[in-house]
């Protein structure tokens, strides 16, 4: 896993379909995490537990169920456009899934990571720096303590419940429960981000940034007769939560 730990997993059956299909129509949140806690075999992890993970350890364990279940590659159809007109066009596609996996044990165990890491894709899985916690603390330049939780199923489902018109810069860092450590209360959560400059909100982006693992796993997708090219998650596609064809 991008956090270190190594589990199990078994294929999957028919009964699972019913908790995936949930997921692949994006109704339920917890969908993923109790659908991961019914193929972990080498131990008992709860749906709770999976919901509290980092994000990239979510993603990736679903990824490695897919590949181990179905095979590494993915079929599947994609409706474009007809430019001018309101029809829409479908082409079969075929994507690789090794592509976004990545030897995260022999990155972790290698003497030095970072030249490891730099023969990666910006696609492919990386692991967490400081894999063992879930809470990342930093003194800024200024001499300020700050700290922040990687963002997990929680913060995500507030991303997506939140309007897009009331969406803000920092809501990144609010669903990270940034805190900040005081001489009299200790560490409180910010709320409020006027008592940090200009300078040491873009330290603390950067900081948050170089310590999160993104792992949307976008898959470029291009038009065959108009070479238009956009890029979609792999999650997005019902193919690859139980695929017609493989």
């Amino acid at each position: 896993m991008p956090t270190g730990q190594t589990y199990t997993i078994r294929e999957t059956n028919g009964e699972d379909d019913d908790i995936m299909s949930k997921v692949a129509n994006h109704k339920d949140n917890t969908a993923i995490a109790t659908f991961l806690s019914r193929i972990i075999v080498s131990e008992k992890v709860t749906p709770e537990q999976i919901l509290d993970w980092p994000i990239a350890n979510k993603y990736y364990l679903l990824l490695k169920s897919r590949i181990h279940s179905l095979g590494n590659i993915l079929k599947f159809k994609y409706d474009w456009n007809v430019p001018g007109t309101d029809e829409t066009q479908t082409f079969e596609y075929e994507e690789d899934l090794n592509k976004y996996d990545a030897p995260l044990k022999d990155i972790m165990a290698a003497t030095d990571p970072s030249i490891e890491l730099k023969k990666l894709t910006p696609i492919q899985i990386r692991p967490y720096t400081f894999p063992n916690t879930l809470e990342i603390e930093h003194t800024l330049t200024t001499g300020q303590k700050i700290m922040f939780t990687r963002l997990n199923s929680h913060g995500e489902r507030k991303a997506a419940d939140k309007p897009v018109e009331e969406t803000t810069i920092n809501d990144k860092l609010r669903l990270r429960d940034l805190k900040v450590l005081t001489t009299e209360h200790g560490w409180i959560k910010v709320e409020n981000f006027k008592g940090f400059s200009g300078k040491e909100m873009v330290e603390i982006r950067k900081f948050v940034e170089e310590n999160e693992v993104s792992f949307e796993m976008p898959m470029k997708i291009e038009n065959p007769n108009t070479k238009q090219v956009t890029y979609a998650p792999l999650i997005s596609l019902t193919d690859f939560f139980y695929p017609t064809v493989i």
